[in-house]
């Protein structure tokens, strides 16, 4: 494999382990060596070698996908998904704090009630 190739293929790597929000620790775990040597494969200064199918596995992936995927397009998704998500989750907040004062202005209203 050429410079490009195994570039390439490292770039991908990495594209793919952070859309998983993988950390390399994780990963250096799963295939049995230190995270610096993980390092060293993501990075391209290692080959990943015999340890393709531990890392595709531990992706959660078939070699098939992984060698089809685009890593990229996994980056755009990724993070077009955590901006809806991040929208949704700021949506649902602020929904809890309007339910919130409702509930404070209801409990306002009880005892208003009461006194008079």
């Amino acid at each position: 494999m050429d410079k490009p190739e195994k570039m390439a293929l490292a770039q991908k790597l990495r594209s793919l382990r952070e859309s998983r929000r993988f950390s390399q620790e994780y990963m250096a775990s799963k295939i049995g060596v230190s995270q610096p040597d993980y390092s060293k494969i993501e990075s391209g200064k290692v080959s990943i070698g015999d340890k393709f199918s531990s890392i595709v596995q531990a992706l959660e992936m078939t070699e098939e996908t992984f060698n089809n995927a685009n890593p990229y397009s996994v980056n755009i998704f990724n993070n077009q998904f955590h901006d809806s998500t991040a929208n949704i989750i700021t949506q649902i907040n602020e929904s809890s704090k309007a339910d919130l004062l409702i509930d404070k202005i209801d409990k306002l209203i009880d005892v208003i009630k009461v006194k008079i």
